[in-house]
Parts: structure tokens; sequence; C-alpha cells
């Protein structure tokens, strides 16, 4: 309790991703974790941040290895389903919390958009039937450039029809691309809905600095995966927090 409230209130952060997977990290072929262990997990964590003020971000980090042998993470779509159908109407009715889809379905040597749009289509009618009212970060690709060399987002976002963005998000990571590459693909996901940056790490130097000041000048909410208490946190946050 002490650690999420010192966080809260020294760190000015306002919300916890928190990462589940099943198996192992990055590979859940192998014997680890299971529902039972996440939802324990999540139990504790969300309970935790309602005491003290925080959102929880919900982030599916669920993975198979990669086919072809690069070290990517894969995702493993039927495991997805599995997860969502138990973790979906579990937090429903929690206020605090936020459901995220699948982390980076793109990064993965074997899979294709048209794949992942269908998939992140049916992961959000079968999320949505049991938590009507959770926000939903879909998509969470791994940077702008690489869809947005896939035949343009709006081809990509436009295979998933069934996603209402009314309360759901075109997410993303800014790995790579400059400015103008975050910019473009900011706006661009604004036409389908609103757009959010659910991880980037390591906070701290000139292409942090790049990236922060690019989403906060947009006004795009967006997830640091390093910097307190190390830097407290290191960066200038430019808008009141929630």
């Amino acid at each position: 309790m002490n650690a999420y409230q010192d966080l809260h209130d020294n760190g000015h952060y306002n919300t916890l991703r928190a990462s589940i997977f099943l198996g192992q990290w990055y590979d859940d072929s192998q014997p680890g974790q299971t529902i039972n262990d996440i939802e324990n997990q999540l139990d504790n964590i969300v309970y935790l941040a309602q005491q003290t003020g925080f959102y929880v971000l919900i982030d599916n980090h669920n993975t198979l290895p990669d086919p072809t042998g690069n070290n990517y993470g894969c995702p493993d779509w039927s495991a997805d389903a599995a997860i969502w159908s138990a973790i979906a109407p579990r937090y429903a009715n929690a206020s605090n919390v936020i459901y995220e889809i699948q982390n980076e379905p793109d990064w993965c040597g074997s899979e294709n958009y048209t794949d992942i749009a269908q998939q992140e289509d049916y992961l959000y009618q079968l999320i949505r039937a049991d938590a009507p009212n959770t926000p939903i970060f879909a998509w969470s690709f791994l940077n702008p450039i690489w869809v947005a060399g896939a035949g343009g987002l709006p081809n990509v976002l436009s295979q998933a029809p069934d996603i209402d963005y009314s309360n759901a998000a075109v997410d993303f990571h800014a790995y790579s691309g400059s400015a103008d590459d975050i910019t473009n693909f900011v706006n661009t996901a604004r036409s389908f809905g609103p757009a959010t940056m659910s991880e980037y790490g390591i906070c701290a130097g000139s292409s942090w600095q790049t990236v922060l000041s690019t989403l906060q000048g947009l006004n795009v909410s967006w997830s640091c995966g390093d910097g307190y208490p190390d830097n407290n946190p290191g960066f200038a946050v430019n808008w009141s927090k929630d």
C-alpha cells in the first residue's frame, strides 16, 4: 500500500499498467502462470489501486515464441480468448480498470495486419460482451512506422469494423519514428477515435524527451515504463493529473 501511495503522491502517476501472461514470459507454451494466478495478482493490484486513487491498465502481454527464430513475441490468439473470457467479466464493474487487448501483436515475423485486425475485432467483441462499459485500448501497435507502411493505418483499422471508439482507443507504442511520424499517426488515428500511447522505455534521454513533448503537444495520454523513483520522475508533465 505504501509503495502505491508513494507512486501516486510523489511520482505523480495516475495509472498502473499491469502486465498479464500465461505460462512464462514471452512463451505461454511453457509451464508457469495460470488463469487463477493472474486473477489472484490482479485482485490485489485492483484493490490497492482503488485504495490509493489509481487506474489499472490490464495489459495482455501473453505471447508465443516467434517461429521465424528472430526472438520476437507472437500473439497466441486462442489463449487470448481464454484470458479475456475470465478477466473481462471479473473486473467489468471496477470503474478504475481499463483493458488492453494484446500487447504489440505486430511484433511477430509470421503475423500480418489483416490477421491482426480480424483477431482484434473478435477479441474486442468478446470483451465488450462481458464488460460493456470498460474502456478498451485496441491495437497497441509496436510503432507508428510499421503499420503506416502496411497499406496505411486507415486500411488496417477499417478491417476491424466492430470496434466502437466511443469507449475505446487506437493504442500504439512510440519505439520508432520521428515527431512527424508520431504526429501523422495520431492525427490519422483520431479520424477513428482517441489515440493513446501505452508503452515506452527507457524514459530518459533526448529520444524520450522528443516523444514526450510530441505526445503532450498533441494531448495524447501516455504510459512510461521507467523513471520513478530513480529519476523522481525525471520528466515534466504539462497537464494536471486526472
